[in-house]
């Protein structure tokens, strides 16, 4: 546990920010035991839940969970990692990672979800992989093809799962106008929406 306060600490004083999110290399932890450590030294977030040697929902669920016992604590699993396939299962062909990637982010998308995916910077042609960085276009280009998808840094997406997660319906107003209250975001308004998704009442 010292070890995530001091590294924290250290990585705040070169970048001039504390960093809020951390993920365990090689995916290294003791379930929850970890997490907790990360809460202490100051994190908010983590996204160590995901499978090294496949690519696939490790938590089961694609979105943002509060982590029991941590009110201000959150696991934002991954889904996708490019090394799931090239390193752990032989398949060298960018193309195949990339249809990997966008199938599951089509899933998450049709679940109103979160994909969360890693891209390693070394998969570049000159470190011996051709047409990574090919792929990497087509992965990128392929997220923004989904319907309507909102692409933001895994910090915004965590603070605007728990804006939404703390909207609480208090009462109807004498015109039938529901009454909302939640957390505040920076990441833009809520606002409730009927099952078509057309606007409704916005959320105090």
């Amino acid at each position: 546990p010292a070890a995530f306060t001091e590294q924290r600490t250290r990585l705040a004083a070169l970048t001039a920010a504390p960093p809020t999110g951390v993920r365990q290399h090689f995916l290294r932890m003791r379930p929850m035991e970890t997490q907790r450590a990360m809460a202490g030294a100051g994190f908010t977030y983590d996204s160590t839940f995901g499978f090294a040697d496949r690519n696939g929902f490790r938590l089961g669920l694609a979105d943002v969970a509060q982590l029991p016992g941590a009110a201000n604590f959150d696991l934002l699993p991954f889904c996708w990692m490019d090394r799931a396939l090239s390193k752990y299962q032989g398949i060298e062909d960018p193309a195949a990672w990339i249809a990997d990637g966008l199938a599951l982010a089509r899933a998450c998308r049709d679940v109103d979800g979160v994909w969360c995916g890693i891209w390693h910077p070394n998969l570049v042609t000159p470190l011996g992989f051709p047409g990574a960085l090919e792929a990497y276009r087509a992965l990128v280009e392929g997220l923004q093809a989904l319907d309507d998808p909102w692409i933001a840094p895994a910090a915004a997406v965590v603070e605007w799962r728990r804006a939404r997660r703390s909207v609480r319906v208090t009462g109807i107003d004498g015109e039938g106008r529901v009454i909302a209250t939640g957390r505040g975001t920076a990441v833009g308004a809520l606002r409730l929406e009927d099952r078509n998704g057309v606007a409704r009442e916005p959320v105090e």
